[in-house]
């Protein structure tokens, strides 16, 4: 009966954990007003943001850091210096042409994994088509780091990523209009702080006759297994 008592509280105490990361999740607010407008800017003035913050049970602190109309990058302090981790986006859409308003990155603070620790998926591009690109920065309690998480696409992002922890997969898709552009859906093994790939299915409509692809996943890259024109 004591060991029952005991697991059981023991296994409250774990739920309780995974809770607390859950309810933690929230998205990175890179000083804008409600309607996404840059605060404190001023016609003739460069924009730059400066956004620090923290993850649970770490007491290192990040930051975002934004300059004009050109680089993003994810900081961390280290010894009393900041330090890269990452250079996020470098293009000419971070901020409108026109007002102030910031577009890219759209920082999420959330346990992607969920391994009861918050990680970071940085939202670095969307279209019409709803379509989401970003990266993937795992949270490691062995050694409090971030470590990025790469796609097998050739840049390393990822397109609408979402993990299932029972099957420990990461599902991705990306869509495109009904009669041009590129459509795919993809499965990876998260293994630690590593994907591997397993499958993905391609319907490519930059040609005369669309083609279709299916790929699987080798030695960390997509391997084209069979094509078929339509």
């Amino acid at each position: 009966m004591k060991t029952i008592t005991l697991f059981s509280v023991f296994f409250f105490i774990i739920q309780i954990c995974y809770s607390q990361s859950e309810n933690l999740s929230f998205v990175l607010n890179i000083d804008t007003n409600e309607k996404g407008e840059f605060l404190n800017c001023k016609d003739g003035m460069k924009r730059h943001i400066f956004k620090e913050f923290q993850l649970s049970d770490d007491e290192k602190m990040y930051a975002i850091e934004i300059y004009e109309d050109s680089i993003s990058t994810l900081l961390v302090c280290e010894n009393d210096n900041w330090k890269r981790i990452n250079q996020l986006l470098d293009e000419t859409s971070l901020f409108s042409d026109t007002t102030c308003q910031i577009f890219f990155p759209n920082i999420e603070i959330t346990d992607f994994n969920q391994d009861g620790f918050l990680d970071i998926v940085a939202i670095l591009n969307t279209n019409i088509n709803g379509n989401q690109w970003g990266k993937i920065f795992l949270y490691n309690n062995e050694n409090q780091t971030l470590i990025l998480l790469k796609s097998a696409e050739d840049s390393g992002i990822w397109a609408e990523p979402i993990y299932n922890k029972q099957t420990k997969n990461i599902h991705c898709e990306q869509y495109s209009s009904a009669f041009s552009g590129r459509n795919y859906i993809s499965t990876y093994r998260l293994e630690k702080y590593i994907a591997y790939p397993l499958e993905k299915e391609e319907y490519d409509m930059g040609y005369e006759k669309p083609i279709h692809r299916y790929y699987i996943g080798k030695k960390g890259k997509w391997k084209l297994k069979k094509e078929i024109i339509d």
